[in-house]
């Protein structure tokens, strides 16, 4: 599947194989394919306008106007508001899983390219689906501080998906620690930092603005994790 690919994502929501007698079969129909790329639609509209307003402050019917549908087609796939952020949530974190993990499985990189890679990809992810990032770092953030938001599975997933996302950095520390390629005596500490740096363009960056005489989103995603990866080796660039 094509990073960022909306199309794909969808298509993978939406089919799922099974075998019968020995075929293999492909149970699902037009209208169900269809069906999961409206409901698709719903989280890239909820995604962009919570992002913009913020839970509290958006209702069902801002999400609707997004859609330029009725709010009857948004409960038609999702029961409430916070099924709604779920969904965005799981989504943002799977773009990045999609997005980042395949790097991180590439032993034929060495630690430090593939901690460089790993980091400029998370970097795109930031801009690329800004909507959706900005929606999940604010609300993990917000919900781990405070710990009063939902404790329920769903929640308790989507924090354990995102831990599992943290890991991946993790492990390449170590594995480069062992190797005597980066000095941090702490990778976790270290991958927090790291991602703390990376997350925050989720709170500068403009995807709406004039790139006229700007950075393009490759050389931010390329300066910032040269930046990042340098500060867990010792002063050389990847």
């Amino acid at each position: 599947m094509t990073r960022g690919s909306t199309t794909g994502l969808r298509r993978e929501a939406a089919i799922h194989s099974i075998t019968v007698e020995g075929r293999h079969m492909r149970p699902t129909s037009r209208r169900s394919e269809r069906a999961a790329e409206r409901s698709a639609e719903v989280l890239d509209a909820a995604a962009r306008v919570l992002a913009r307003l913020g839970y509290d402050a958006t209702s069902i019917d801002d999400i609707a106007d997004e859609l330029d549908a009725t709010k009857g087609r948004v409960y038609h796939y999702y029961r409430s508001k916070s099924d709604i952020l779920l969904g965005v949530l799981k989504t943002g974190l799977q773009r990045l899983m999609d997005d980042v993990g395949p790097i991180a499985e590439d032993t034929s990189l060495s630690a430090d390219e593939r901690l460089y890679r790993m980091a400029r990809a998370h970097a795109q992810a930031m801009m690329t689906h800004h909507p959706y990032q900005v929606v999940t770092i604010r609300s993990l953030e917000g919900h781990l501080s405070s710990r009063a938001g939902n404790q329920d599975a769903a929640w308790t997933e989507v924090i354990e998906r995102r831990r599992d996302y943290e890991q991946l950095f993790v492990r390449v520390l170590e594995e480069g620690h062992s190797e005597g390629v980066f000095l941090t005596p702490d990778p976790r500490l270290t991958v927090r930092g790291l991602l703390g740096a990376l997350n925050w363009i989720t709170v500068w960056f403009d995807p709406t603005a004039d790139p006229k005489g700007k950075a393009t989103p490759d050389e931010i995603a390329d300066h910032l994790a040269r930046f990042v990866v340098t500060g867990a080796r010792d002063g050389k660039q990847p």
